[in-house]
């Protein structure tokens, strides 16, 4: 697939079919993630791949951040269905630095691996969501990762799989409201 056309065909999916993804897909694609730009080749990134059976203790941990304690069982299922519906689901974490500008640029990074990672899954007919919220910060998402929260920030997750629903691209602002040349 050419560059141009990956990236104006990407979509964030939320939907996925049951079928897995064959391991030499999310490989080459988290090879691809760690080709992104890195000032001084820190190389913060870090990947976890969380089956379905690792991923379900994060239900009900999600469920009470989104509902509150007890969460309602109807919560509970819409949660499972994110969380554990995906048949793949990457863990990207980027190691912490005490140097703020440093920390600045390494989340800069990781977000470029995230992007080649995705990129490089849809080439491969494959779809994913970046995604981010309580639970990617909660202490069960690290524990499930098997991460620690003092050593490196979970980014976020990336939700890997076949999809079963393509959405139609999002608006964008034109083109004249977001770049500017000067002579």
């Amino acid at each position: 697939m050419h560059v141009h056309d990956a990236l104006t065909t990407r979509r964030t999916v939320h939907h996925y079919r049951e079928d897995a993804v064959p391991a030499e897909v999310i490989r080459r694609a988290v090879e691809a993630a760690i080709l992104a730009p890195n000032h001084r080749m820190t190389q913060p990134w870090r990947f976890v791949l969380l089956g379905r059976t690792a991923r379900e203790p994060l239900v009900a941990r999600s469920a009470e951040l989104r509902a509150g304690p007890p969460a309602p069982p109807e919560v509970i299922e819409r949660i499972r269905g994110k969380i554990v519906g995906p048949p793949h689901c990457l863990v990207v974490g980027c190691v912490r630095s005490d140097d703020d500008f440093r920390m600045g640029e390494d989340r800069s990074a990781v977000a470029c691996a995230i992007q080649n990672l995705s990129l490089s899954l849809h080439a491969d007919g494959v779809a994913s969501k970046w995604s981010t919220g309580a639970i990617t910060r909660d202490p069960a998402a690290y524990a499930a990762a098997g991460l620690d929260p003092a050593e490196v920030e979970i980014m976020g997750f990336v939700w890997i799989g076949f999809a079963d629903q393509v959405p139609e691209a999002p608006a964008r602002k034109p083109l004249a409201e977001v770049f500017t040349e000067r002579e």
